[in-house]
């Protein structure tokens, strides 16, 4: 009986685990090469079952399906691959803080935070997609976190309920925007709330939030215009200019949004420094939008330079 193709050929790719493990120079180049993270290899990966590892960066054990692309590289890396968020995460957020994650998808920032801010802090995780809601409770009972607080829901302008477009098996493709009705693989309705109705009964002050909410950012944001302007948390959110018919329009938005709370915005980004990439920030113009920084960070001048993060700052 011959060997099956597929079976050697993910055999043959454990072998660069511990290179990956170790982010040595070139490791990405390695990892595309191999096919580790490029969604057209999935079909070599659909039989591999789920593999459970330690994050380096948290602690926490994470149960990866090896079929989907980002779980996949997750494993291989020992970390979620997004560098610069987590490195923005943890330079933020210190033990006894309150941490939000908004579309928190199967808790890979979750699970960060949660180790950033410790016990005494306290996490709250929403995420309305039901596939994605899943994974994120197995992933707390499987370490035992008593301080994230999970919420089942999406956040938005107005409650209510919203249909959660799903695009492909990748959980974290899911959207309560507008798609092309050919792209759609899955509808699931689901609750809407309204940030501020579930957060400000905690007196806890904010000190971070993270929003990666596939586009429905604004709306996500206008929901929380009272947290905003009580506690002033650092923001994380997405902005991915391909996905907006008009990207300056879309980023003004934002920016007439949180420019008056006096939030400026900064481009998330890694750079190399001898055998590791690092945190680095760049200041942007609010007048443009960003082409070339997926993530932003939120931020107060005066909080900013009081931070960990100045450091790393252009």
């Amino acid at each position: 009986m011959s060997e099956d193709p597929s079976r050697r050929f993910r055999a043959w790719m454990y072998l660069v685990l511990p290179f990956t493990r170790l982010e040595l120079p070139g490791w990405g180049a390695l990892t595309r090469i191999a096919g580790i993270q490029l969604p057209w290899y999935d079909r070599s990966w659909r039989d591999a079952g789920m593999r459970t590892c330690r994050g380096k960066l948290h602690g926490y054990r994470m149960e990866l399906r090896l079929a989907d692309w980002s779980e996949r590289l997750t494993y291989f890396l020992g970390r979620y691959y997004e560098l610069g968020v987590q490195e923005t995460v943890r330079g933020l957020l210190r033990p006894g803080d309150r941490f939000v994650d908004i579309g928190a998808n199967i808790g890979m920032i979750t699970l960060l935070g949660a180790s950033a801010v410790g016990t005494r802090g306290r996490v709250d995780s929403f995420e309305p997609n039901p596939e994605a809601l899943e994974v994120l409770r197995r992933h707390i009972a499987l370490n035992d976190i008593q301080h994230v607080r999970l919420h089942p829901i999406g956040l938005a302008d107005a409650p209510g309920q919203l249909t959660l477009n799903l695009t492909s098996d990748h959980t974290g493709t899911a959207t309560l925007t507008e798609v092309d009705p050919s792209e759609i693989r899955r509808r699931v309705e689901v609750e809407i709330a309204v940030g501020d109705d579930r957060l400000l009964s905690d007196p806890q002050p904010v000190r971070l939030i993270k929003i990666d909410v596939e586009g429905f950012e604004l709306q996500a944001l206008r929901g929380l215009r009272g947290l905003l302007e009580r506690d002033r948390p650092f923001l994380i959110t997405e902005f991915v200019a391909e996905t907006y018919d008009d990207p300056d329009a879309g980023f003004a938005e934002l920016v007439a949004l949180l420019g008056p709370l006096g939030y400026r915005p900064h481009g998330i980004h890694t750079r190399r420094r001898r055998l590791r990439h690092g945190l680095h920030l760049t200041t942007l113009d609010p007048a443009r939008a960003p082409r070339d920084y997926p993530e932003l960070l939120w931020a107060r001048p005066e909080d900013l330079r009081t931070s960990s993060l100045v450091a790393v700052l252009d």
